[in-house]
């Protein structure tokens, strides 16, 4: 796609199919910068300390464990302490795109409203992908875990825990430019291309 270029961020809890759909944006916007989060940290783990910086080194649904017990109130400030552990790399990343005129992708659980909101850069859409049947959810870490030769077992355990940060996120629901049900990979990115189309058509 030709003119300025743009920034698609595309957020939710594991399972949702964010990965898919940030590839099949990529393919059919012909942007070449897909970024995960999870990438995005397991290159700060490469360079980083574990006895200074624990929960760099945790995951988003179980880093509540290093603020006390299992409450509501420490899933989320785990959940945020270890996504702002992100944010600055992404920041980063985003410049340097938009400097060389170049489009990104970026997707991961860890892209929070606050972050949406933290950034004051032009021609940014962001999309919270959800999928609300649990039996669904749970059938889909079975199948990323099939692809697994060590089977991650968090997904399941803290099933709670990711429906409760899913339900915190979706409470600053209107941050985002979109949230859709991600219930089939072309329905879903023929949705967030029509609004990417219908924006930049007018620019």
């Amino acid at each position: 796609m030709a003119g300025k270029p743009f920034a698609i961020f595309i957020s939710g809890v594991p399972g949702t199919g964010k990965t898919t759909l940030a590839m099949k944006l990529a393919q059919d916007l012909g942007i070449d910068q897909v970024v995960s989060t999870d990438t995005v940290r397991a290159v700060l783990r490469s360079v980083g300390d574990e006895n200074k910086n624990p929960i760099l080194f945790s995951v988003s649904h179980d880093s509540w464990k290093y603020f006390g017990e299992k409450n509501a109130q420490n899933i989320w400030k785990g959940f945020i302490v270890h996504s702002k552990i992100i944010f600055p790399v992404m920041v980063y990343m985003l410049k340097k795109s938009f400097e060389e005129g170049r489009s990104i992708i970026f997707e991961g659980v860890h892209i929070t409203p606050e972050f949406i909101q933290g950034l004051d850069f032009p021609n940014l859409f962001s999309f919270f992908i959800i999928v609300s049947e649990d039996s669904i959810l749970k059938d889909r870490y079975s199948m990323k875990n099939s692809f697994r030769s060590i089977p991650h077992k968090g997904w399941e355990k803290n099933f709670d825990v990711i429906r409760f940060i899913e339900s915190k996120i979706l409470e600053d629901k209107k941050c985002f430019t979109r949230v859709l049900e991600n219930k089939e990979i072309f329905d879903s990115t023929n949705k967030i291309l029509e609004v990417i189309n219908e924006v930049l058509s007018d620019k």
